[in-house]
This record gives structure tokens, sequence and C-alpha cells, in this order.
């Protein structure tokens, strides 16, 4: 595997990070309704693991810049834009229409056409 392969695969990574870090930012605003206190996020583990998340994830996307364009790796963060919304289907049960579905594709098509070009 070649050193681009591997920065491309680590940039999925970092997608994956962001947006699972997305859903436990949610999980944290959901225990925040019940304390109603700003500063008990500051205590909440699943907002400290975001964090964390955040910060390693920031830390490989970095490191893949060092190779891969910026407006070549960018795209790969909208890939967020499909796996937030499914994660949250699968995490809080969240529905989402057709239309959703079809940008979805359009986003995924999108990103393998400028890859590939």
């Amino acid at each position: 595997m070649s050193s681009l392969t591997l920065k491309y695969c680590i940039l999925v990574l970092c997608v994956f990070g962001i947006s699972t870090g997305h859903v436990l930012f949610k999980v944290s605003a959901n225990a925040m309704k019940t304390s109603n206190s700003l500063l008990s996020l500051a205590f909440d583990p699943w907002f400290i693991v975001a964090l964390a998340l955040y910060g390693v994830v920031t830390i490989g996307w970095v490191w893949c810049l060092q190779e891969v364009p910026l407006s070549r790796a960018y795209l790969f963060m909208s890939l967020a834009f499909v796996l937030v919304p499914s994660m949250g289907w699968l995490v809080f049960g969240e529905a989402f229409t057709w239309k959703y579905l079809m940008g979805a594709f359009l986003i995924i098509c999108g990103i393998i056409f400028s890859v590939m070009g």
C-alpha cells in the first residue's frame, strides 16, 4: 500500500471519527436536558470522549494533508453528511426520507467521481 493510499484510508477514518464525535455530542446534549447545567457538560464522559476523538482525528487530518491536496481531502468531509444522519438513525431512531437517500447517493457519487478524475 502506497503512502498516498494510506493517507486516503486515514482520511476516511477521520470522517468516521468526526461523525462519531457528532453522535457523542448529541448523546451529551440529551444528557444535558436532564441536568439543565452547562457546567455538567464539562464532566460528561461522552462529551470528554467526543473532544478527545476530535483531537486525535485532527492530528490524523493534518498528517494526511502532507500529501493530499486540501481541495481533494476536504471532499471526503462531505461523507459526514451521509454518516451522521445514518448514525442518528441507528443510535437515536431518527428518520430520513428518500430525498436524503438520493442526496447521500449523489454525495458518494461526487466523491468517487472527483477522486477518480
